[in-house]
């Protein structure tokens, strides 16, 4: 890109459809405790498909073997012409060799995350500079959208969002408009964000478990 961000190739990225009531990484309470009774996680299943199947196995290798090639065709290839260009060239040396050594521990993550009532693409990085670029990319997607209104000329990630809604939205209105403080609340062993419906710190809505109650209290000093 124009800004010096590099793209990651598409082979060293997987995209998988997260469906709703999946965590996209473990929960806190899974990884405190593995035996825990939590979410189904898209990355562990993820990984999973990776070492065990062998369409997997040959996606990630394929993945590998893409990155080598693309630093030594493209990065340790270059002869330099002047103590500049060497100086840049052993700077490219250290950095492959640093993401060598990630290589060997490296497990695919997400590059970003969906909420567990979300459904989704997630976008899954499959070597060490795939998850820096695409991390990249998702950090300069946010920043663009906190600095200003979204160019989507100068955006390289786009995130659109669907909500489920009961009864009809008026476009004309404020309708949909989130106007209460979020906070979080405790459900079963983990943390969920929600609204203050009363503006009182006092209760949350949240969604419906099997029981009657569908109101709970805040974790104290969460409210923001």
């Amino acid at each position: 890109l124009g800004d010096g961000t590099e793209l990651a190739f598409l082979s060293q990225l997987l995209f998988v459809n997260k469906p709703s009531g999946w965590s996209t990484l473990p929960t806190k309470q899974q990884l405190d405790n593995p035996a825990c009774p939590t979410y189904p996680c898209l990355s562990d299943s993820v990984i999973e498909w990776l070492k065990t199947d062998p369409k997997g196995k040959e996606r990630l290798r394929q993945a590998q073997l893409d990155e080598q090639h693309w630093w030594n065709n493209h990065v340790l290839e270059t002869e330099p012409r002047n103590s500049m260009q060497r100086r840049e060239l052993k700077k490219k040396i250290r950095k492959h060799e640093k993401q060598l050594e990630k290589m060997a521990t490296f497990e695919p993550r997400p590059a970003h995350r969906l909420d567990i009532d979300t459904s989704g693409i997630v976008c899954i990085a499959l070597t060490p500079t795939a998850l820096r670029n695409a991390n990249m990319l998702f950090e300069k997607k946010s920043r663009s959208g906190v600095e200003k209104e979204l160019d989507m000329e100068d955006v390289c990630v786009e995130k659109r969002y669907a909500a489920l809604v009961e009864g009809s939205v008026d476009k004309d209105s404020s309708a949909g408009v989130i106007s209460h403080a979020i906070g979080k609340v405790w459900v079963d062993d983990h943390n969920e964000w929600a609204c203050d419906l009363h503006d009182d710190a006092s209760f949350a809505f949240i969604r419906h478990n099997g029981s009657s109650d569908t109101t709970t209290l805040f974790v104290p000093d969460s409210l923001r």
